[in-house]
């Protein structure tokens, strides 16, 4: 049998060559293992393990507790996990802008790149559930039909010089990888979000 240490290189190896061929479920077994194996007093091992483990997690749709971040000494991960679990887009690419030089030569810089869709989902959620509670902004049809431009509106603050067909193309964007559930009626500039069968924004596993 290979030596515990062995163990744990080979799966923290196979865990980053993952993530760089966008594999980021078997990223996630790959580096969890590694974390399982590696030893509770190796904290600097540990550390360098998660610094992986935890943007691949976040992609997956599961957030650290700050306290884990700041056990392991990976505060520099809270702001961006922050805005995007909250939906915040400008918060996000403020982290990530702030945070480039880091994450480029930690070489973790592109997964969490990948956290702008996620961040956009969430938004959509926030807008999705102010449009369930506020009869106004309802269009005929029902709660869970949302007017694009009302999107385009908030997006705006996030890139001026988007146009209302860029605006569904991100939105379709976000459909097609299954972040959102429903579909968009271009003549009418509305996203109709999936009312039966499902939650309109699933979790992912």
């Amino acid at each position: 049998m290979l030596p515990t240490s062995w163990r744990v290189t080979h799966a923290y190896l196979e865990g980053r060559l993952s993530i760089y061929k966008n594999e980021l479920q078997s990223a996630r077994d790959q580096l969890r293992r590694a974390l399982a194996f590696c030893h509770i007093e190796y904290t600097s091992n540990q550390r360098k393990i998660l610094k992986f483990l935890v943007p691949v997690e976040m992609n997956l749709n599961r957030f650290p507790t700050s306290k884990l971040l700041q056990r392991h000494n990976l505060l520099e991960y809270l702001d961006i996990s922050n805005a995007c679990q909250s939906g915040d887009i400008l918060g996000f690419e403020k982290a990530l802008s702030f945070q480039m030089d880091n994450f480029v030569y930690g070489g973790v810089y592109l997964v969490f790149e990948r956290l702008r869709n996620l961040t956009l989902r969430n938004l959509l959620k926030r807008i999705a559930l102010v449009v369930r509670r506020e009869p106004e902004l309802q269009v005929a049809g029902g709660a869970h039909i949302l007017q694009i431009e009302l999107i385009y509106n908030i997006l705006r603050e996030w890139d001026p010089q988007l146009d209302m067909d860029e605006v569904e193309c991100i939105i379709a964007n976000l459909i097609h990888q299954g972040l959102v559930k429903g579909y968009i009626s271009h003549e009418r500039r509305l996203l109709v979000l999936a009312s039966k069968g499902g939650e309109p924004f699933p979790l992912q596993a």
